[in-house]
């Protein structure tokens, strides 16, 4: 199953992603992926009309770019699309760095249908992330940007704030430095402390890529 069938019926896509995508992992049985459970998702309030504007069909060639490359990628890509001169997509998928190439795709194809047609229809800009993937895209070029609107809390009671804080800290410094001297270019990597089952970190990796103008 291809990005293609999915993605060419819908008006609009997806949006953005973090310079590190951390995700807590609750443990889960092998081979038992769910790629349809959304922790978080964002939707910009800048808006577009998809019967007048080039901007949809933007999005709907840049996220299927996304889908197709980034599973062949390292789970990966980023690109940007236009139409037009006044009508330029930039978009970003990434997928866990342990996933296979297909699980990255089904996870793509998941959160995409699920930002396009049940979150953020008809928006300039969303964003969405799993357990297992992240999706974002935007009419605003975020290329090599850390962005810090989108975060998620697990709420646990029994761990102490502080506690948490300072493990979670070190941890990530430790995962953030194994990332970025990975020899396979993954940029990920997996540890755990006490407190956590797992902790993954992916780190994006940003290129110049060239506009795509139709």
């Amino acid at each position: 199953m291809g990005c293609n069938k999915l993605l060419i019926s819908s008006s609009s896509i997806l949006l953005f992603c973090q310079s590190l995508l951390v995700l807590i992992i609750i443990p889960i049985i092998a081979f038992s992926f769910n790629f349809t459970t959304e922790l978080k998702h964002y939707c910009s309030s800048r808006s577009y009309d998809p019967d007048t504007s080039n901007y949809s069909l933007s999005l709907v060639y840049l996220v299927n770019n996304l889908c197709v490359n980034a599973p062949t990628n390292n789970g990966f890509w980023n690109a940007s699309w236009a139409q037009d001169s006044n009508s330029t997509a930039y978009g970003l998928a990434l997928c866990q760095g342990d996933l296979s190439r297909n699980d990255c795709e089904m996870c793509l194809i998941n959160v995409t249908n699920m930002v396009v047609d049940k979150y953020c229809p008809n928006s300039r800009g969303a964003i969405i992330l799993n357990d297992y993937c992240m999706l974002k895209y935007s009419d605003i070029d975020f290329r090599g940007q850390i962005d810090s609107k989108l975060y998620y809390f697990y709420r646990n009671a029994t761990v102490k704030i502080q506690n948490l804080t300072n493990v979670a800290i070190e941890l990530l410094n430790n995962l953030s430095q194994t990332a970025i001297t990975r020899p396979d270019n993954k940029f990920f990597a997996n540890g755990g402390q006490r407190i956590y089952t797992k902790i993954i970190g992916n780190c994006t990796v940003w290129s110049n890529a060239p506009v795509i103008l139709m």
